[in-house]
């Protein structure tokens, strides 16, 4: 895979693909309610024509035209999966909600031909595999993890809960005013949506996303980073941010999105489009992907015609940190 590099003002570009320990995002997908909850099925009638994915750090659209081409309508569940919220990756990793809503925290939102849509949310938590969602609603603990106030409750467990939290794998403490989730937050947003045989329908939706953070230290960027495919025109264009800042490190905001659960609809998606936008001309953006085009001071495009997705987007994008 070739990677590329252009400049942008003052820093430059380079351009890559790889793995993000930030939250990643997924495409719509048919599912049905089974009854361990959501579960995603695959659909032979219901064609994906055209995808718009754009992502930036800030917000994340999508929009989808959808075909069916059976020769009946269909009224079929339609999930939109969060990624994970996995405390045991995330713990080191400067995450939040990005909104104090304890369920809908990317605040999601989704049209239908241009028309508000309701949704419903299914919402579990996992500790070493186990489903301990009634565990934590029995004992008043918030299943998002990254809401404010989490470890405060935590901390105000009696001493026996405590013991059986940290049993299970659930959270633990560290000393009397540390206390550290554990689990792993499943979400899921779904609706019934009926496509009409012959026709296409419209989808769109927008949300926040949960982005990771930490820092990015040339020197020390090894294994950490080998995911993003940095190559060497980033490199250089961080080398400069960094000698014209004045300081040894740059912040990194990392995030993915889910892109194979759209191999759930019928055959390829006809008209795929990717933008992404680094929100500033001096942030650099790293990812693996061949042929991606500049298209501003601070957008990307990548086009692709009965595209079938082999592997999840992964984004890193460098902030400079203010001169001195």
């Amino acid at each position: 895979m070739s990677r590329l590099s252009s400049a942008v003002r003052v820093f430059g570009l380079g351009l890559a693909l790889g793995a993000a320990a930030g939250p990643a995002f997924a495409n719509d997908s048919t599912a049905e309610l089974a009854a361990g909850g959501i579960v995603l099925v695959r659909n032979y009638d219901i064609r994906m024509q055209t995808e718009v994915l754009t992502i930036g750090p800030g917000e994340i659209q999508v929009d989808y035209t959808f075909e069916n081409v059976g020769e009946k309508d269909q009224t079929v569940l339609v999930a939109f999966p969060l990624p994970d919220v996995d405390m045991d990756e995330l713990g080191d990793v400067g995450v939040e909600a990005v909104t104090g809503a304890p369920v809908n925290f990317v605040d999601f939102q989704v049209t239908i031909d241009g028309k508000p849509v309701a949704f419903q949310t299914e919402q579990k938590a996992f500790a070493v595999g186990l489903d301990v969602t009634d565990t934590l609603k029995a004992d008043g603990v918030p299943l998002n993890p990254l809401l404010e106030g989490v470890g405060n409750v935590l901390l105000a467990l009696p001493a026996d809960r405590r013991a059986d939290y940290q049993t299970r794998g659930i959270a633990e403490w560290d000393g009397p005013d540390f206390a550290l989730p554990r689990w792993l937050l499943k979400t899921t947003f779904w609706w019934k949506q009926t496509f009409p045989a012959g026709k296409t329908v419209s989808v769109s939706h927008t949300y926040k996303p949960v982005v990771g953070s930490s820092f990015y230290y040339p020197q020390y960027a090894g294994d950490e980073f080998a995911d993003y495919c940095i190559d060497e025109g980033t490199s250089e264009a961080a080398a400069k941010a960094l000698a014209e800042s004045g300081h040894e490190m740059m912040y990194t905001h990392r995030l993915s999105y889910i892109l194979q659960t759209a191999r759930n609809w019928s055959g390829e998606i006809g008209e795929f489009r990717l933008v992404i936008d680094k929100r500033d001309p001096y942030w650099l953006v790293s990812l693996c992907l061949d042929g991606i085009k500049k298209t501003g001071p601070t957008t990307f495009e990548w086009t692709a015609t009965n595209f079938v997705p082999e592997k999840d987007l992964k984004i890193l994008f460098l902030e400079p940190a203010e001169a001195p």
